[in-house]
């Protein structure tokens, strides 16, 4: 376990890991970015943990006329074209043409898990404190 993303992806691409948990996403970054379909996305038949980004209006925004005209900006076609190759996730609206690299990630799973974070941060502290010896 690493204190990041980039640590541990670094690491697994050096071949100092066997394995590092990212996005299914990450083989399409790799053909676009380092031109390589080496890396493959473990598919889980248990599931995977969906992340989902999103926005809302504060009830006390100065602008809410303005922010509803951006909520809406960002769903459009326009603005969801740019995510798969910036933010690596799959777009909201389904009227997105995906860019080539994405015949290499795998598709959005049939089943997602939701996660306690409670539990989440409890396990992680108690791994750090086996790697740190507290």
């Amino acid at each position: 376990m690493t204190s990041g993303w980039s640590e541990g992806w670094g690491m697994f691409q050096n071949g100092e890991a066997p394995l590092c948990v990212s996005y299914t996403t990450s083989p399409a970054y790799c053909v676009e970015y380092e031109d390589t379909d080496r890396y493959k996305t473990l598919v889980f038949d248990q599931g995977h943990v969906l992340q989902v980004e999103g926005y809302g209006l504060l009830k006390d925004a100065p602008n809410p006329d303005g922010a509803k005209l951006f909520m809406d900006f960002l769903i459009s076609k326009e603005a969801q074209e740019v995510l798969p190759l910036t933010q690596w996730m799959y777009p909201v609206n389904p009227n997105v043409e995906m860019p080539e690299s994405y015949k290499t990630a795998a598709p959005i799973p049939d089943k997602t898990l939701s996660v306690d974070s409670a539990k989440v941060n409890s396990a992680l502290g108690k791994v750090s404190d086996i790697l740190l010896g507290s």
